[in-house]
């Protein structure tokens, strides 16, 4: 237990691509008549580009032979950039006073002290790929006109997390088209191109320190209180555990 006292991971990263990946989450495409089926909606997946191996191997049921099913969308990190212009300083720190849900004025009265988080861009790919250039038009139009070229994301609803707003910027669309050696199947490929500034922060600490200190220190000017015993005396008085911040010593009238 103790090696973990040093230690702080809150998947910051991992937050912001599944934050990505569900922009784009349960969209559909319309398909033509097969068979005896009317035409319909059909859900097109999203996946992880870069998977595990052995979840890759498993849903791939351990061939490599095993075709794609399309239309489909993959998404992958492409790389992260410190954000120079975004930064406030070097270890600024905020300090914040707070009263929580239920608590009462003075004695709840808490203090939230935070780091400024570190700014970083992290730069996306989302990959179209389609059999047909209709399904693909679907899924790009339905995309394209959420981007006007950026749409705003919140994370949470915490009062003081610097990072719950962030921002998903198209950059670039290019198109691809391959055709498998050896057959006459197309896969469409479209690759549309996100600049996401992000956050990542270090864990915020909550105390109540600075307000009993401050409330000690109003002690010293009350008119009632001649000398330093009786200052002692009073916050005693208050249920002000005193001796954890001042003595006689830092008290002077």
């Amino acid at each position: 237990m103790a090696q973990l006292l040093d230690y702080y991971y809150n998947e910051q990263i991992k937050k912001f691509t599944v934050q990505f990946m569900a922009v784009f989450a349960n969209m559909k495409v319309k398909v033509g008549r097969t068979g005896d089926k009317e035409p319909r909606l059909i859900t097109v997946p999203i996946v992880l580009a870069h998977k595990d191996r052995v979840a890759a191997a498993i849903i791939n049921e351990n061939t490599q032979n095993k075709p794609i099913r399309l239309p489909i969308m993959s998404a992958q990190l492409v790389s992260l950039e410190y954000a120079a212009d975004r930064a406030k300083g070097i270890g600024n720190v905020r300090e914040k006073s707070f009263v929580p849900i239920g608590g009462v004025v003075p004695d709840d009265i808490k203090v939230v002290r935070q780091r400024m988080p570190v700014p970083y861009n992290a730069y996306y790919e989302l990959g179209l790929w389609a059999s047909n250039t209709e399904q693909m038009h679907q899924m790009l139009e339905q995309i394209l006109m959420l981007f006007d070229p950026l749409i705003q994301l919140q994370s949470n609803d915490e009062t003081f997390d610097w990072t719950k707003i962030s921002i998903v910027e198209l950059t670039g669309i290019r198109p691809e088209e391959n055709i498998p050696s050896g057959t006459e199947r197309r896969i469409i490929r479209y690759v549309l191109e996100f600049r996401c500034p992000i956050w990542i922060a270090a864990p915020a600490e909550v105390h109540d320190r600075f307000i009993q200190t401050i409330r000690g220190r109003v002690f010293a000017v009350a008119e009632t209180l001649d000398t330093a015993e009786d200052i002692i005396a009073y916050a005693n008085s208050q249920g002000i555990p005193y001796e954890i911040y001042l003595s006689l010593d830092d008290v002077t009238i």
